[in-house]
């Protein structure tokens, strides 16, 4: 569909079984035509059983409404962006916020600078209440990428630091030449798809300020600080679904620097996972020809690619690497621990 303006903005609400935090997400979106911009909103229910389309259907023609079957994430993303118009389109969870002006500075900053297909903007965590915590994402001691994540992704792609879905604005197209995207792999996590392949379209910005509200409750399993075994292997193949969609993307626009095996894909922060997957429960490790040694070394490889960061921190992650070969079992969770106790999506986007 034909954006009506070069200004134009759609959001995608995303939304399953969110009645008590819907509203307002819906709100928060509806708030960006304050600043006069020319808005719609697409609020797509991917199969609710709560009460989430009585509260859609309060707003009427302010928003448009589809409702699927539970088909996942990846899914509502297809749906929700093939309805839309905006020549930039923002993702937002339905248990999150955009505080308000945040589509504008999100135009802004594209307009100024037409080689941008995303910008970041960081996100202040918010209680089940909407109450701020003090606490953002990413933490503060991390800063969004911005710049060419070209040369990244073909090298350590889950080695950077990436927002959740509601933390990015997409350029148009940029998302039609990638969408739409797998939908079994990505039924959730469908922002590490949007994350790897978007970039490798043009260049990537970041807001310096918070552009809404990360809201962490009881129902969200992202913002989980306990390892997790099952959690770990659901990282594991989606990282690999990943790399898959990322290679073939590679390929088609002609970069192979990448190898043809999604597992052989250089990252510390997936040869991290897969180790410690494999030494707390091998029976269940999802890549069968892993081996603490041959992990080791996809480790070492992994740091040595590491170029932006400091010869010692890559040093650092060659001796864990070790570590984590070697160590007893019942040492295993205090060795592992700087790793998973990361929240998910920073985990896979890169806070290693």
């Amino acid at each position: 569909m034909t954006p009506v303006t070069e200004s134009s903005v759609s959001i995608i609400i995303t939304n399953h079984n969110y009645a008590a935090f819907v509203d307002d997400a819906i709100t928060s979106a509806l708030a960006q035509a304050d600043d006069g911009i020319d808005l719609d909103v697409i609020v797509v229910d991917d199969g609710s059983t709560d009460d989430s389309i009585e509260i859609i259907e309060r707003y009427g023609d302010r928003v448009t409404l589809i409702a699927t079957a539970n088909n996942g994430q990846g899914a509502a993303f297809n749906r929700g962006f093939a309805a839309s118009r905006g020549a930039t389109v923002i993702f937002l969870d339905a248990d999150d916020v955009l505080w308000n002006g945040t589509a504008r500075r999100v135009i802004s900053k594209m307009s100024n600078d037409p080689t941008l297909v995303r910008v970041q903007f960081p996100l202040d965590v918010i209680d089940g209440a909407g109450q701020p915590t003090g606490e953002i994402v990413p933490e503060r001691r991390k800063a969004l990428f911005a710049g060419d994540a070209r040369p990244r992704l073909l090298t350590c792609p889950d080695d950077i630091v990436w927002q959740p879905t509601s933390g990015n604005a997409f350029r148009r197209d940029a998302l039609d030449a990638v969408l739409p995207m797998p939908e079994a792999s990505f039924r959730i996590c469908a922002d590490y798809y949007l994350s790897n392949l978007v970039p490798m379209h043009g260049m990537v910005g970041a807001l310096a300020d918070a552009g809404g509200g990360y809201r962490v409750h009881g129902a969200n399993a992202h913002f989980s600080r306990a390892e997790n075994g099952d959690r770990l292997r659901s990282n594991i193949r989606r990282t690999y679904d990943t790399h898959r969609c990322l290679i073939g993307e590679a390929h088609r626009l002609g970069f192979d620097q990448l190898p043809d095996d999604p597992a052989a894909v250089r990252s510390v922060t997936f040869a991290a996972n897969r180790i410690v997957s494999l030494r707390l429960d091998p029976s269940n490790h999802p890549i069968e020809r892993d081996t603490r040694w041959s992990l080791v070394r996809m480790g070492w490889s992994s740091a040595a690619a590491r170029t932006d960061v400091s010869i010692l921190r890559r040093l650092g992650f060659a001796g864990w690497f070790v570590a984590m070969a070697v160590v007893p079992r019942r040492l295993l969770h205090v060795v592992a621990r700087p790793f998973t106790e990361l929240d998910e999506q920073v985990a896979t986007g890169g806070s290693t």
